[in-house]
């Protein structure tokens, strides 16, 4: 049961950062491209 438990929080865990990593790259690069789209997020 705990090895259930470690491998399924271990996934959560690999698929959160490569989210975030996704999310930081998208705004980094809107940041970069104008300022202008500040406003609209």
């Amino acid at each position: 049961m705990e090895d259930v438990t470690v491998r399924v929080s271990i996934e959560f865990i690999e698929r959160l950062i490569l989210v975030l990593r996704d999310v930081g790259e998208r705004l980094s690069d809107e940041r970069l491209s104008s300022a202008g789209t500040r406003e609209i997020i």
